[in-house]
């Protein structure tokens, strides 16, 4: 078309290659700040003061590896989830101070997480979602759950889960609850328990 408005409607060759790349820039930044925060998952702890006789350092291994993968695959729905190794752990961090864990795990949130068993019937889980920024926790829950078998776990799992999910844990107010440590006699694999601890009331 011949006129006055003729040339807009063509661009330059070097002109078009500065707008696609523009353009694919921006489309590059809009994804990245669309991605999902990260969510570290550090091993499961077990602190067993039931003074039970039987052996089950095995079967409660399992459902610390199995509760931590539960919890990974369930956060998923809003965080990119990942399961720090304890071997990782325990070559980096063989202190396990706060600092050296939330900067081992490498990600935006860590989660950190104890097991408390009383007793056959009574345990609880202790649960810390710190910000590796600033150590501080963006979420924070001490539940009771009933039964020490792989339902009473995998019903805590998932009951905890949701509580997470609706926490808006980067909105959420820093909290003063510090990042959960290893209870005494308890390495980073979180497998060994620690009879000698005092053991706390059952919450009503």
């Amino acid at each position: 078309m011949i006129g006055p408005f003729a040339s807009s409607s063509r661009l330059a060759p070097s002109a078009a290659l500065a707008v696609l790349l523009a353009l694919f820039l921006a489309l590059g930044l809009g994804s990245a700040a669309a991605q999902p925060a990260t969510l570290a998952i550090l091993p499961v702890k077990l602190l067993d003061t039931s003074g039970e006789p039987v052996d089950q350092s095995a079967e409660h291994a399992r459902r610390l590896t199995e509760m931590g993968r539960q919890l990974a695959d369930e956060l998923a729905r809003r965080y990119r989830t990942a399961l720090v190794p304890a071997e990782r752990l325990r070559s980096r961090c063989p202190e396990e101070t706060p600092s050296c864990l939330l900067d081992a795990a490498g990600a935006d949130l860590v989660l950190a997480g104890v097991v408390h068993k009383s007793s056959t019937l009574i345990l609880q889980i202790f649960v810390r979602v710190a910000d590796a920024r600033t150590g501080r926790s963006r979420f924070a829950r001490d539940l009771n759950f009933r039964g020490d078998g792989d339902e009473g776990w995998r019903r805590a799992a998932t009951f905890l889960a949701r509580q997470i999910l609706e926490a808006p844990l980067l909105e959420a107010p820093l909290l003063e609850a510090p990042l959960l440590q290893a209870p005494p006699g308890v390495g980073p694999g979180g497998t060994e328990p620690a009879p000698t601890a005092p053991a706390s009331p059952p919450r009503p």
